[in-house]
């Protein structure tokens, strides 16, 4: 496996030649990873607040049945 990620993760040529007339000093990985920390800070808490509780209509603690005299 990862094979995949690997070719994702790969320069793209044809986007580096489009983009190479606005970045003269051609695309900084840095200035890159820093514009993508905000929109990954934001999405990290979005799915933090999430609930995570599983309700199981098979577990024995929630079909418990009380039965009164």
């Amino acid at each position: 496996g990862g094979g995949l990620t690997v070719i994702a993760n790969a320069p793209n040529p044809a986007g580096q030649s489009i983009l190479s007339k606005f970045f003269p000093g051609g695309v900084n990985p840095a200035k890159l990873a820093l514009g993508a920390i905000i929109p990954t800070v934001i999405m990290g808490l979005a799915f933090m607040a999430i609930p995570q509780d599983v309700h199981d209509p098979q577990s024995v603690e929630q079909s418990k049945v009380e039965i009164s005299d």
